[in-house]
C-alpha cells in the first residue's frame, strides 16, 4: 500500500543532506530569500516524501535550524516563494503600492527651496511748510531652504504600516531682506511765500535733519534684515514625506517672516510723529543797486513747527 513515510535510512540521508544543505547556506548573506531558495527549493525540506505526515520531526527540525540562521521574516518570504509552480521562482522584495522597496533604506527627501510674499510700506509725515520725507520699505517675504536633511526608518505614522513610515530631520534655513527707498520733498515754492534766505534755511533742514530721521527709518526697517535657522523632525509616511517637509518650511518662512515684519513696521512707526522747530529769521543781502547809500538789508524773521 502507499505510503507518505520514508524508512529509517532515508531519514539518516535527508539529515545528512539537511546538515550539508545548512553548511552552505551559512556562507551566504542572511535574510536573504532569493540566497536561501535556490538551496531548499530541491534539498530536504522539498524533498519528494518528506511532506508527508510521518515526516514532520524532521521537517520541523530543518525549518527551525534555518529561522535560528537566517530569521523568521527570511524563511518565511523563503517558503512564500517556493509555493509558486516549478520554475516560477523570483527573487521576493517586500514594496507598497506606492513603489516603496521596503527592504532597502528609506528613500531621501529632496530639499525644499520657497521664496515668501513681498510686502511695501511707506512711512512719511506732513508739516505746516508741506514737508514729507518718504521711506518706502519693500520687504522680501523671505526665503527658505532646508539643509543637512536626512531621512531614517521610523515607526508610529498614521496612515501607513511602519515599513513605509520614515522620520525626516534636518534644518530649515530662512533669509530675509528689506530694500528701502528715501524721497525727500523739495522747498515749497507758493506756500508759504518765503524769501530767498529763508528757502536756503528750508532746504538745509531737509539736508540734514530731515534726511537723518528717514535714515532713522531706513534703520528701524532694516531690522527685517537676517538669517534664521531652525532645526526639525518631522514623522512621517514615506510617499508623503516631500510634501510634508515642504509644508513645514512654508509654514515656518510664513510665521517667522510675519512677525519679522511687525517687528520692523513698529519700530518704524514709533519715530513719528516727528517735530521740529525751525527758524527762519534771516537777513537778505542787499541789492547791488542798492548798496550805496544804505545801511542794512531786507529782514525776514519767524519761528515755524516743522511736522516730519
Amino acid at each position: 500500500m502507499p505510503t507518505n513515510c520514508i524508512g529509517h535510512e532515508d531519514t539518516r540521508r535527508l539529515q545528512r543532506a539537511a546538515h550539508h544543505n545548512e553548511r552552505d547556506l551559512a556562507r551566504h548573506k542572511p535574510d536573504a530569500a532569493h540566497e536561501i531558495a535556490p538551496l531548499y527549493t530541491h534539498g530536504p525540506i522539498s524533498a519528494k516524501g518528506l511532506t508527508g505526515r510521518g515526516n514532520a520531526p524532521v521537517r520541523a527540525a530543518m525549518l527551525q535550524r534555518a529561522q535560528q540562521t537566517y530569521g523568521n521574516r527570511a524563511v518565511q518570504r523563503a517558503l512564500r516563494s517556493w509555493a509558486a509552480p516549478s520554475g516560477s521562482f523570483q527573487p521576493v522584495q517586500r514594496e507598497v503600492s506606492d513603489g516603496t522597496d521596503l527592504d532597502g533604506p528609506p528613500v531621501q527627501v529632496p530639499t525644499v527651496h520657497l521664496k515668501g510674499k513681498p510686502h511695501v510700506v511707506t512711512h512719511y509725515g506732513k508739516g505746516g511748510l508741506k514737508l514729507q520725507g518718504k521711506t518706502k520699505a519693500t520687504f522680501d517675504g523671505g526665503v527658505v531652504e532646508t539643509k543637512d536633511q536626512v531621512t531614517e526608518a521610523a515607526t508610529g505614522c498614521k496612515g501607513c504600516k511602519d515599513e513605509s513610515c520614515v522620520l525626516v530631520k534636518g534644518t530649515v534655513a530662512m533669509t530675509f531682506t528689506a530694500t528701502t527707498k528715501v524721497t525727500l520733498p523739495s522747498v515749497p515754492k507758493k506756500k508759504p511765500k518765503l524769501t530767498p534766505c529763508q528757502k536756503a534755511i528750508v532746504q538745509d533742514a531737509i539736508d540734514t535733519t530731515l534726511s537723518d530721521h528717514e535714515d532713522e527709518h531706513v534703520a528701524a526697517f532694516e531690522q527685517y534684515n537676517g538669517t534664521v535657522d531652525e532645526p526639525f523632525e518631522l514623522t512621517t509616511c514615506q510617499k508623503k514625506s516631500a510634501s510634508a517637509v515642504k509644508k513645514l518650511a512654508n509654514n515656518r518662512l510664513k510665521a517667522v517672516e510675519k512677525d519679522r515684519r511687525k517687528e520692523a513696521k513698529d519700530a518704524s512707526a514709533a519715530l513719528d510723529p516727528f517735530n521740529f522747530d525751525l527758524d527762519l529769521s534771516c537777513e537778505e543781502p542787499a541789492p547791488e543797486e542798492a548798496t550805496q547809500g544804505t545801511s542794512g538789508g531786507n529782514n525776514a524773521s519767524g519761528v515755524v513747527d516743522v511736522e516730519i
